[in-house]
């Protein structure tokens, strides 16, 4: 797999673990904040949602060895107590536990999930400071990863 088929598989997944985490969640709104097109649109409705973001991946030291970073977490609108929100960033926590692999494949064509693309190893896993928009609050689970590319 080269380069670019490695980081569109690595994307892919991540997104795949957000749209799976709003599954098992029964959150029946998800968003990965790059979609720019969708993004802001979700986040000013009224329903609680799951979002991540891609943020980097860059050689370490050189390839096929990188670091990944990324982030996964919920946003909650009725939630005073935010119990909701700590639920949902517990599980997200579950999912992405330091120690953890996840094996990496493209889920981005027609057949998908059928190519692999590496191995995901988490190395750190943080719950993030809470932040707020006018109306609601947003919890962010930081996930840095070390990844290994097939050749």
């Amino acid at each position: 797999m080269n380069r670019n088929e490695f980081t569109l598989a690595l994307k892919s997944t991540i997104d795949k673990y957000g749209v799976d985490l709003a599954a098992a969640l029964g959150v029946s709104k998800f968003v990965d904040l790059d979609d720019t097109t969708n993004a802001s649109v979700i986040l000013q409705g009224e329903e609680d949602v799951i979002v991540w973001e891609f943020a980097t991946l860059d050689e370490s030291p050189i390839d096929p060895l990188y670091t990944a970073v990324f982030s996964v977490g919920a946003k909650t609108t009725t939630d005073a107590s935010n119990y909701d929100m700590l639920q949902f960033i517990s599980t997200v926590q579950d999912t992405f536990k330091k120690g953890s692999t996840i094996q990496i494949y493209d889920y981005s064509g027609a057949v998908a999930g059928s190519d692999l693309g590496g191995t995901l190893t988490i190395v750190q896993s943080g719950v993030e400071a809470q932040e707020y928009d006018k109306e609601s609050g947003y919890r962010f689970v930081s996930v840095v990863a070390r990844v290994i590319r097939e050749i």
